[in-house]
């Protein structure tokens, strides 16, 4: 049995499994280990004193963000099962960018009208996670992959938190500016990381041997073969020719 390899766009030598596994795993845990870093950073936030019409500002703050990200969660059933992917990359700079403009917006606009920008935060960020496993899935290693990406929700809240109280007590950022200054930091890196994910389409699809070209899936030349040995290369049933070739 033929060990089966996978390649990387650029690399013309096939590459183990294994090492496709860090590749492509590594790629998806940075890419929303840094969403979380445009998403969760004013949990660091203390925002003591401050309150909602009687509500405690942060948890009015929490419950915005969330419903925007539900609510990005109801429209990504629709959107991200349609989204064809030359899309993909767009829809990662784009909902970036959305992002960090809301974390913006968060800092400029006045107390207690600047909680809505986070709904649009959490808006824009609802589906990423489906975007970016869009990239892993339909994979001879899409369970592994999974897996590596699943960590990046373990880790990357704390993380996000720990980056937020050192632009705090180490920068002296305003609590409302603070979100704003780790989505900046982390917006061109997630666009890289989104590039460098949506190379994995143009990779040896591992069903089989499929290429894909394009938007275009090639069989394998093993699959021609038969096709051809079954249909003739006419398109009639080879088996049922007399004059088929042996």
């Amino acid at each position: 049995m033929k060990t089966q390899t996978q390649t990387i766009p650029g690399r013309k030598s096939p590459m183990p499994d294994w090492l496709f596994v860090l590749w492509a795993g590594g790629t998806a845990l940075l890419s929303y280990s840094l969403v979380y870093a445009l998403r969760k950073p004013f949990t660091a936030a203390e925002f003591e004193g401050l309150q909602v019409y009687g509500m405690d500002y942060k948890i009015a703050v929490s419950i915005i963000q969330l419903l925007g990200y539900v609510s990005a969660k109801l429209l990504g059933i629709k959107y991200i099962s349609e989204l064809r992917p030359e899309g993909r990359l767009k829809f990662i700079i784009g909902s970036a960018a959305l992002s960090e403009l809301s974390l913006i917006a968060f800092g400029m606009l006045p107390i207690p009208y600047n909680i809505v920008a986070l709904y649009f935060n959490g808006l824009s960020l609802g589906c990423m996670w489906g975007v970016i496993f869009s990239f892993l899935e339909g994979r001879r290693t899409t369970d592994i992959l999974a897996s590596i990406m699943g960590v990046s929700m373990a880790l990357s809240s704390g993380v996000a938190k720990s980056l937020g109280l050192y632009a705090l007590n180490q920068l002296h950022v305003s609590e409302f500016w603070m979100p704003a200054l780790i989505g900046a930091a982390a917006f061109p890196l997630l666009c890289f990381m989104g590039f460098r994910a949506n190379r994995l389409d143009s990779h040896l699809c591992p069903v089989g041997g499929i290429r894909l070209i394009g938007n275009n899936l090639q069989p394998p030349e093993s699959a021609l073969h038969a096709s051809d040995a079954l249909y003739g290369r006419n398109g009639n049933l080879g088996f049922l020719r007399s004059d088929r070739r042996e």
